[in-house]
């Protein structure tokens, strides 16, 4: 480990720098095409040194022009003195200088979200400074660093680790100890551990960086460019290493620490902005976006004062370089969160869309933040009963996913519920749903607990999964597990149990264990009533599990009544012609059947909370 403290123990031992989970391609594109194609660009005479300091003056002071219009934003200026300066250079002109020359062009073409060219051209510039004839470790060190910053900005995670492992690598051979760039590759390492699902790591990164700032002695890096994302304070880099901490925070799903940290990172960079070098469009940094996400937009009470923020952090993010940008992007993607949970679903769906086209545009298809706002669409449609729609977007999250982030990442797990989401809604129960389940169900249980919402919810839809299939051993298993967290998380009296206990009854009634099918069951109705929610879809849901038991331990009055008033409920809500009408339908007819006799009738059919369309959202 580079950090020269004794507190930098809590990563000792643990710096791997293999590159299990990266692209080899990468690997060999940076260190030997770039390196062999400098090589063979070497003019087959060299120049004569009147031409060769001619040249010199000019790309000098070519470039500082552009500095001086990339200091001043400019960008666009900055970006056309660069490339006349690399022109004047000529043929010849492709080891450490030229590198300088395009770092300062990426700089400017990050700061116009001209993401992708940005990184193609750093890649260009470590191949001239990584050139055996004039290789510069310094300087190669923090352009593998700066690219493992714009990967990281583009949600690519698994490039952006490639990168930065090899930044590490480079690092006990330069001057670079006791600067900031140390702080800055923890910051960045620790994100994007955390995208990778290994919020161990992550968490040893983020706070040993946190340490190391707070303990004081780093010095800003000498000879930047301008506008370099390289901190040169404490309050700028501590402010970084917060927002770094609220995602980390958020993906494990611990959301009130998580807003807390946010709000902290974000009083700490607008306090910095006046001397900052970070850029106003930078979304993990930004405050407009830290902003949004110190907001609880699930349980606020005061809804007027959200859509207020919403209107203002919208005008405010219009106002930057570009109208539509990635705080816009980001902004949106908040705000339709927020219109789902006050039942806008129309609302939250154009939102999606809004945050989608803009990420969409603006950055690689397989990001994690476009994964985002495609998974954020998938659910939006679901929530309108539009299932085909939903597993078009879902799917195109998932198929990205494993190459971005890797199949252990967050990202990965939310993608996969999407999905496996779309197929139940649309009554699709095949056995391939089940792989699709247990990937949540894994991660989710590994990063935020058993006793997480989500966690839950994954593993109630893959007990409905094994409902369905008729495995019902299974079913009771992970039903059981599911209520026992569920119980913890929001009380042996809560409505958010009942998914969990209408699977356990189903499947003890499958079983034959009547007993405790009708425990699970009754109880399910009565928290359900005491709730006041007995003429809810999630009431029927109740009903319908209770009739299928009643129906098994032959009480076909009952059993009657419960399918009945589930019908009722059914199409009062959905229609009469809906799928959740006919199948109460279905179900008494083989009530009928199976109470005539003598020819048995499958007792397979029945209704789970997820059958068809999402949970409400004021069932929990």
């Amino acid at each position: 480990m580079f950090v020269n403290r004794q507190l930098s123990k809590r990563r000792a031992g643990n710096r791997n720098l293999d590159t299990k989970g990266c692209r080899q391609p990468f690997l060999v594109t940076i260190f030997s095409v770039c390196a062999a194609a400098s090589a063979t660009a070497q003019p087959a005479q060299p120049p004569s040194p009147a031409t060769e300091g001619a040249a010199t003056q000019s790309v000098s002071s070519l470039c500082q022009s552009g500095d001086t219009a990339l200091g001043a934003r400019q960008f666009n200026d900055a970006i056309k003195s660069y490339d006349q300066a690399l022109a004047a250079g000529g043929s010849g002109f492709n080891g450490p200088a030229a590198a300088k020359v395009m770092e300062r062009k990426a700089i400017a073409l990050r700061h116009l979200e001209r993401l992708a060219d940005s990184d193609r051209l750093l890649k260009q510039a470590i191949g001239y400074a990584t050139n055996a004839n004039t290789k510069d470790n310094d300087l190669s060190a923090r352009l593998l660093y700066e690219l493992a910053d714009v990967l990281d900005q583009e949600g690519l995670a698994n490039e952006g680790m490639s990168s930065l492992k090899q930044a590490l690598v480079l690092m006990p051979s330069t001057q670079l100890k006791g600067t900031f760039l140390e702080a800055e590759m923890l910051n960045v390492e620790g994100r994007l551990f955390a995208y990778q699902g290994n919020a161990k790591e992550a968490e040893n990164c983020l706070l040993t960086a946190k340490e190391t700032v707070e303990g004081g002695g780093l010095k800003a890096l000498s000879d930047l460019p301008p506008l370099a994302d390289v901190c040169s304070s404490k309050e700028e880099m501590q402010g970084k290493i917060s927002a770094s901490l609220a995602q980390l925070r958020s993906i494990q799903g611990r959301e009130v620490e998580s807003r807390s940290l946010a709000e902290e990172a974000g009083a700490a960079i607008k306090q910095s902005y006046g001397k900052t070098l970070l850029s106003p469009f930078d979304t993990r940094y930004s405050p407009l976006t830290l902003g949004a996400q110190s907001r609880d937009l699930s349980k606020a009470a005061d809804k007027s004062a959200l859509r207020a923020f919403f209107a203002q952090s919208l005008e405010e993010a219009a106002q930057l370089q570009e109208s539509e940008n990635l705080v816009k992007g980001s902004l949106l993607y908040y705000e339709s969160l927020f219109k789902e949970s006050s039942g806008d679903f129309s609302g939250a769906l154009e939102k999606a869309k809004g945050s989608y086209g803009i990420r969409a545009k603006l950055l690689p298809a397989y990001s994690t933040d476009v994964a985002s706002s495609l998974i954020r669409l998938s659910e939006a449609y679901l929530r309108l009963s539009r299932p085909a729609e939903a597993a078009a977007q879902a799917k195109r999250a998932y198929d990205e996913q494993e190459r971005s982030a890797g199949k252990d990442s967050p990202i990965y797990a939310e993608a996969a519920f999407a999905l496996a989401s779309t197929y139940m809604a649309a009554s699709q129960y095949q056995p391939q749903v089940e792989g699709l389940l247990l990937r949540p169900v894994a991660t989710f249980a590994k990063l935020r607990g058993d006793n997480n919402s989500d966690t839950v919810r994954a593993r109630e839809m893959l007990a409905t999964l094994y409902l369905h299939l008729k495995k019902y051993a299974q079913a009771k298993s992970v039903a059981a597990q599911s209520l026992a967290a569920a119980e913890k998380l929001w009380g042996p009296s809560s409505p958010g149990i009942v998914p969990s206990l209408t699977n356990l009854g189903t499947a003890d009634a499958n079983l034959k264990e009547f007993a405790e099918a009708n425990k699970a069951l009754q109880r399910a109705q009565a928290i359900m009533s005491k709730s006041g929610k007995a003429d809810t879809t999630e009431y029927a849901d109740v009903l319908a599990a209770n009739g299928v038991s009643l129906t098994l331990q032959k009480k076909w009055d009952s059993a009657a009544s419960d399918l009945k008033q589930a019908r009722t409920i059914y199409s009062r809500a959905y229609g009469p012609d809906s799928p959740h009408a006919a199948r109460m339908t279905k179900l008494i007819k083989a009530m009928d059947a199976r109470k005539a006799g003598p020819r048995p009738v499958g007792s397979g059919m029945w209704l789970s909370p997820n059958s068809f369309t999402p949970q409400s959202p004021q069932f929990r």
